[in-house]
């Protein structure tokens, strides 16, 4: 006997002496009422047995509303469903690596659009951060570059936001002693890790003396792996960037959430706008709204300061400021309907793999439609009956979600390096955690409920006499023909939409490999130089 079995044994044995001490408290109680009305003492006895009925019933009838019950009848069933699948390996296999598949495929899917489109922010308070841009009221026109003085006069202009950070990057040179390495650089306001709540993971981030003292570079985990191989007394160290001497003060790990992360990050030089420099041109401010602010109220505020320096200044005027959410922002149109197109592709072949899987189950319950009409007969409810086949369905479903749960992360892994980098603004941030798994699973629950309806239907359909007399057949049963003509009506049709959908996309690949390029690209290289 297992141990799970001797702690239900074991529980159901202390509830069955409780239950007997509770029955015969209340007898006993019986009898002392019948006692005080002047009845003998065995006479009282034998009516008060007599009154409480039955008790082995009334034990049987108590226990019937335990948990232990339960959990015994749910032992039963599971026992008896999971060697009708052993007897059946063939049919089980089948049906578990099918709708394994199926959930891997759209569990990646779903990984993907997931990450790109709906995962919060890994920063605090996320919801409150977002993207202040000026752009031009005519169409298609460029965000505009801001200047440090500019960012200065939104931030005196708009107290709505608690912070507001600038951030510009390009390529920067960096020379040690055996060679020279490009290397992507950013520059930033030296509030810009505080704004979005980043911090180091050696050493620290800028702080506001790093605005007047330029010398300082904080390395991201990919700069800081490239350049020193990952090594621990990094902080301290000086590296030469464009000429320039620079120190290590502090490594930040590395963020995809907002694309391709820069290796170095530099502090912009926020003092006093000088003649070499008259502009720092930021493409990108980040702020964060204060918390009793929303941001119609914060583009409201930066609206009328760029209304008050157009006044002043032609090359500014008829600007409208724009307030987004930073994971919007970080968004295209473009990315998001090829995502969400696959999507709709992956829950349509999820459809098809459910739909499989219930043909297979369905050929079963016209089987075991004798076995449902002996149990009816031998006083099994129609109760028992459903409870038996849920967990039954659960022993396909669940191992199911769960094997395709196991092929979605070792797939995931590989979607990052297959996938252009210019596609996924995330593609490094694609992950399986909890909110895939509840994906999942929530793909075993649907399955499962198909999986259920069909052989609770022919269950029902099962006339005993028939059943039991003669041996019926599954092709007798009135529903067999128009079940079996549903289900393959909507494979056909789920099939035929993924064929046609794959052919436009397929058609569609072999038109862009044939776009003329003006050239003959065969053994043409480019290649570019950093001075």
């Amino acid at each position: 006997m297992s141990l799970l079995q001797r702690l239900i044994e074991w529980v159901r044995g202390r509830g069955d002496s409780a239950l007997i001490d509770e029955i015969e408290a209340h007898r006993a109680l019986t009898q002392d009422e019948l006692e005080r009305t002047g009845m003998s003492r065995s006479d009282a006895a034998a009516e008060s047995r007599r009154r409480m009925g039955n008790i082995t019933l009334s034990r049987e009838d108590a226990r019937d509303v335990w948990i232990v019950r339960w959990a015994d009848q749910l032992s039963r069933h599971f026992r008896y469903g999971a060697r009708g699948l052993l007897r059946e390996r063939g049919f089980a296999l089948t049906a578990i690596l099918t709708l394994g598949l199926g959930t891997a495929a759209t569990t990646t899917v779903f990984s993907v659009v997931d990450s790109e489109l709906w995962k919060t922010l890994p920063y605090p308070d996320a919801r409150r951060l977002v993207v202040v841009t000026s752009r031009a009221t005519t169409d298609n026109a460029d965000i505009d570059a801001i200047s440090i003085e500019e960012l200065n006069g939104w931030r005196a202009a708009a107290p709505a936001f608690t912070q507001l950070a600038g951030e510009v990057s390009w390529t920067q040179r960096t020379a040690r002693t055996d060679h020279a390495e490009s290397m992507s650089t950013s520059e930033v306001t030296v509030n810009f890790f505080t704004t979005l709540g980043r911090t180091a993971i050696l050493g620290r981030v800028f702080d506001d003396g790093d605005a007047s003292q330029t010398n300082a570079l904080v390395l991201g985990e990919r700069g800081w792996v490239r350049l020193f191989d990952s090594a621990p007394n990094v902080v301290g160290r000086t590296l030469m960037l464009d000429n320039e001497p620079k120190v290590v003060v502090g490594v930040v790990a590395t963020d995809g959430s907002m694309g391709p992360e820069a290796e170095i990050f530099v502090p912009a030089d926020e003092r006093a706008i000088t003649v070499q420099r008259p502009l720092l041109e930021m493409r990108s401010v980040i702020g964060r709204l204060s918390t009793t602010a929303s941001a119609e109220v914060g583009r409201r505020q930066v609206q009328a300061e760029i209304d008050r320096r157009g006044a002043g200044d032609p090359t500014r005027r008829g600007r409208v400021a724009r307030v987004r959410d930073l994971s919007a922002y970080y968004r295209t149109t473009s990315t998001e309907r090829p995502l969400f197109f696959f999507l709709g592709a992956s829950v349509l072949v999820l459809a098809l793999t459910i739909a499989n899987v219930s043909g297979l189950l369905l050929s079963r319950a016209f089987r075991r439609a004798p076995e449902f009409a002996l149990r009816s007969a031998l006083g099994g409810g129609a109760r028992a009956i459903a409870m038996q086949l849920v967990v039954e369905a659960g022993l396909i479903a669940i191992p199911g979600a769960a094997l395709g749960l196991a092929l979605a992360y070792q797939i995931v892994g590989l979607v990052g390096q297959v996938i252009p980098s210019d596609f996924l603004i995330r593609g490094s941030q694609i992950t399986v955690d909890l909110r895939v798994a509840a994906y999942a699973f929530a793909i075993a629950a649907i399955a499962m409920a198909g999986f259920i309806l069909i052989p609770i239907g022919i269950a029902r359909r099962s006339v005993p006499a028939s059943a039991l007399g003669s041996g019926i057949r599954a092709s007798a049963l009135p529903a067999a023909g128009r079940t079996r003509t549903i289900l393959l009506t909507a494979q056909v049709a789920v099939t035929l939409i993924l064929l046609a959908g794959a052919g436009v996309f397929l058609r569609s690949f072999v038109a862009l490999t044939k776009v003329p390029l003006g050239f003959d690209p065969n053994g043409v290289w480019s290649m570019y130089v950093a001075p």
